[in-house]
């Protein structure tokens, strides 16, 4: 989805949003992309998966009002307008009141413990819905009062208060009959209107921009401007998987079909959530989820994944590798140097297991075709598992990393020592 989006947007998507809807659209967007990669971090990436996952959601975007041009008009519910002010504030509609109520009430029965009681108006309420509803009615009418103090307390320097509607649906409970009455014995009436104002005691604000001054603590010292980390690399942030040895032996065991990497997004998937769930459900579990329809998996693929996870998990070799304080798809990113040259990358650890002394990272693969021998291992695997150890090694540089690659195929672990791990040449 965020692929998808991402390129909608940069090949004009965004710039017409803007146009139509002003700057104050980028904000929006920005979440809505942000939202996107969060799904994709929980979930298998799918297009009808995140919409359902956002529709299902409640998402608020709140701008700050001081960080935005000048000489705008912005229009906000009092809801949204907690926290902020502006110089100037119009209240346009207070002539409307709350005139709902809720069909079903929840009546305490002890311990922490209610019942839902249904009662569609007021005519089938009977004593105790009749109370209920009283009570919803008081809150919500304690409510619409608070939210009149928020709508008063947002301007700055002045609020113009109006309203519209007919006599005969004037109601005495509405903000402007509230605010009339309270404000009429203090205001000054001038052509139907009401006045109220004081006289300012303290200077405005300044708002302008400091002029720039040179420091009293003397120049820039020479660090400050200096490359401290020699050349970098300015373009893109390299990815570990997208990393190639370019050698013959890499071929026969590249996932080149789709059908091999939707298997292995489904396996690594279900290797990351089955080790949370106790071992006699994990089959009923991994059944429930690959069945699902959004998936669009036949009965084979079903259970072909589940059987490879399953597998995997069965074996008591591994049950440290998946025990359940590792920590799974974690996110790493930092910067390599090689030759004078530095990198920056960023990618995600399988699985990262951390104890006082020792760390171990690993990489789960799904090819078909295993290497029989460490020296056969795709160079790129190889470069992907020491990216991951030299970022882990410079935010542990006292542990000892174990780096290895699981087979999930055989399945087979194959461990690398830190010795080779630091010889390496990853980016040449």
């Amino acid at each position: 989805p965020y692929e998808l989006y991402s390129q909608l947007l940069c090949l004009g998507g965004r710039k017409k949003i803007t146009e139509r809807l002003g700057l104050e659209a980028n904000d929006p967007l920005d979440e809505f992309l942000t939202q996107a990669i969060e799904f994709e971090r929980a979930n298998i990436p799918s297009l009808q998966g995140f919409l359902h996952w956002l529709a299902s959601a409640d998402f608020e975007v709140k701008r700050d009002l001081e960080t935005g041009q000048a000489n705008q008009v912005r229009i906000l519910t009092v809801h949204s307008s907690k926290g902020l002010q502006a110089p100037i504030v119009f209240l346009p509609d207070t002539m409307s009141t709350p005139n709902k109520t809720p069909n079903v009430f929840w009546k305490e029965i002890g311990n922490n413990v209610s019942i839902p009681l249904w009662s569609p108006n007021q005519e089938a309420d009977n004593l105790t819905t009749s109370l209920l509803r009283e009570e919803a009615i008081d809150k919500r009418d304690r409510e619409y009062r608070r939210l009149l103090y928020v709508a008063m307390t947002r301007a700055e320097d002045r609020l113009y208060i109006s309203g519209w509607g007919t006599h005969r649906k004037k109601s005495d409970f509405s903000w402007y009959e509230m605010i009339d009455s309270g404000l009429s014995p203090l205001a000054e009436k001038y052509c139907d209107k009401l006045i109220f104002s004081s006289l300012q005691t303290e200077p405005p604000d300044d708002k302008s921009e400091p002029e720039a001054s040179i420091s009293s603590y003397g120049s820039v010292p020479q660090w400050a401007t200096s490359n401290f980390m020699g050349k970098i690399d300015n373009g893109a942030v390299i990815q570990p998987s997208t990393i190639s040895g370019g050698s013959v032996d890499q071929v026969p065991l590249r996932l080149t079909y789709s059908k091999e990497l939707k298997k292995g997004k489904f396996i690594h998937y279900l290797l990351e959530w089955l080790p949370q769930v106790g071992k006699g459900y994990r089959e009923s579990q991994g059944k429930k989820y690959l069945a699902e329809p959004r998936h669009y998996l036949n009965e084979g693929e079903q259970e072909e994944y589940l059987r490879s996870a399953l597998k995997v998990l069965s074996e008591k070799s591994f049950e440290d590798i998946f025990n359940k304080e590792a920590i799974v798809e974690a996110p790493i990113s930092g910067n390599i140097v090689e030759d004078g040259i530095t990198y920056k990358v960023s990618g995600r650890i399988d699985r990262l297991l951390i104890n006082n002394h020792e760390i171990t990272i690993v990489d789960l693969k799904t090819n078909k075709v295993v290497p029989k021998k460490i020296s056969r291992v795709p160079t790129g695997y190889k470069k992907q598992l020491a990216i991951y150890y030299k970022l882990v090694k410079q935010i542990y540089p006292d542990h000892e990393i174990k780096c290895m690659l699981l087979w999930v195929e055989k399945p087979i672990v194959m461990p690398f020592s830190s010795r080779e791990m630091d010889s390496i040449k990853i980016f040449n």
